[in-house]
């Protein structure tokens, strides 16, 4: 097999990118052009692309802290995505029985997100755990959705760490 000019140059590139450091001040210097661009995807996908373009155990070691932050940016969008869907569908229904059964989805999709709700932040918790609790008194109040309310303090108490986790929130916001 002859070896050509551009497999030296891809050789040399990927010694180059596997010494220890180099590709952690690469993906330093992608982060702060990521900071300073109205397109601030642009650094990411770089770091990204770097981890999935070489299979090299050094260069993933060293770009793992990085990988971590875009994984859970990632996920938090995701999470945000799907619960506005359900939010817009909730106020689009045009019944209460159908309302009941979209806030329900609702509450199953966000307590099998596990750990990864507390990504969203202690607001969000602390906002959550009020409208959990309005939905609850409005589902008493209402003769057609009362069937709910099991269910639905279920989903309370299996978001119970998050929720409470939230609490913090409401304190700080009654000292302010």
């Amino acid at each position: 097999m002859t070896i050509t000019r551009a497999m030296k140059r891809v050789a040399f590139v990927q010694n180059t990118l596997t010494t220890p450091g180099i590709v952690t001040q690469i993906a330093k210097q992608l982060l702060l052009l990521n900071d300073e661009q109205e397109n601030r995807a642009d650094g990411k996908i770089g770091i990204i692309s770097l981890y999935f373009i070489m299979n090299n155990e050094q260069l993933r070691f060293e770009l793992d802290p990085f990988m971590d932050v875009i994984r859970n940016t990632v996920i938090k969008n995701q999470m945000i995505q799907k619960s506005h869907i359900y939010i817009i569908d909730v106020s689009l229904a045009n019944n209460s029985i159908k309302k009941s059964k979209l806030v329900l989805q609702l509450f199953k999709y966000l307590c099998g997100c596990g750990d990864d709700l507390y990504l969203l932040g202690k607001t969000c918790a602390y906002l959550i755990g009020i409208q959990l609790d309005i939905i609850i008194d409005q589902a008493y109040e209402n003769s057609k959705l009362s069937h709910i309310v099991p269910k639905l303090k279920e989903y309370k108490k299996q978001l119970h760490p998050f929720l409470s986790w939230g609490e913090d929130e409401r304190y700080k916001r009654i000292q302010t």
